[in-house]
């Protein structure tokens, strides 16, 4: 399912929980909530979360001027262990072609992810910040490296945030932010990717066994047509019960 469409669903489940339930959703827990929509999607490196984090543009200014600074220290080598400047270019040449045949652009990509997560927890760590903030940031670095719908679409997965979350939610004094938020990162899960071909590994890392709901591909004509219709009916639904509680 595409990034827009969690979206609109994460937040449609989280109003009507919260009207479900009778609990008021502050300014901070919409935010986050809505944010955790998008999170299981971090273990994609181009997926909407990631860009949210570190624009794709930016990356591909680093991949490119990493390739030109890497070509630039080749060929200052080989000048300094060869004079020959005709072969030194043509060395150079297949040198560079073959570093960016295996640094492609999303491993720079991913260290990128890692490189941010590494200076979060630095700093975190030298401000005396609570471990439940630094496995945040952990978490930002390792998650792109891990296989695409794997433990971040997992019970275990929301399990896990649930807890970290919880204990932020002491920390700040911010009633219902764990539920709401792992609500809303659930939906991506079982009221989303459930309904793609490709399905959601549930019980990882104990079983890799994947379960859908339905047979659509995420992009497809027939699996956009589907969100859109799903997104409507859902949000007739949370009008619909909203009004059943006046």
């Amino acid at each position: 399912m595409r990034g827009v469409s969690h979206f609109a669903i994460g937040v449609l489940t989280v109003v009507e929980t919260s009207i479900l339930i009778d609990k008021p959703l502050s300014p901070l827990t919409f935010m986050l909530s809505s944010f955790c929509s998008l999170l299981p999607d971090i273990d994609e490196s181009h997926s909407t979360v990631s860009n949210l984090l570190i624009k794709s543009s930016f990356s591909k200014a680093v991949y490119r001027y990493t390739l030109y600074l890497i070509n630039m220290i080749t060929f200052f080598i080989l000048i300094h262990i060869n004079k020959n400047l005709t072969f030194n270019f043509i060395l150079s040449f297949v040198l560079i072609v073959l570093i960016e045949n295996k640094l492609k652009h999303t491993i720079l990509r991913k260290s990128l992810f890692s490189a941010l997560s590494f200076i979060l927890c630095l700093s975190l760590y030298y401000i005396k910040t609570p471990f439940a903030f630094i496995s945040i940031a952990i978490f930002i670095g390792v998650a792109p490296w891990l296989k695409h719908r794997g433990f971040t679409h997992s019970l275990i997965g929301i399990l896990l945030l649930y807890f970290l979350l919880k204990e932020i939610e002491t920390l700040i004094n911010s009633p219902q932010l764990a539920l709401f938020s792992s609500i809303s990162y659930a939906s991506h899960i079982f009221l989303g990717d459930i309904f793609t071909k490709m399905g959601i590994p549930i019980f990882y890392p104990i079983s890799n066994k994947k379960f859908s709901l339905a047979p659509f591909k995420v992009g497809s004509l027939s699996g956009n047509i589907f969100e859109l219709v799903y997104t409507f009916v859902y949000f007739v639904i949370v009008i619909c019960t909203f009004k059943y509680k006046l």
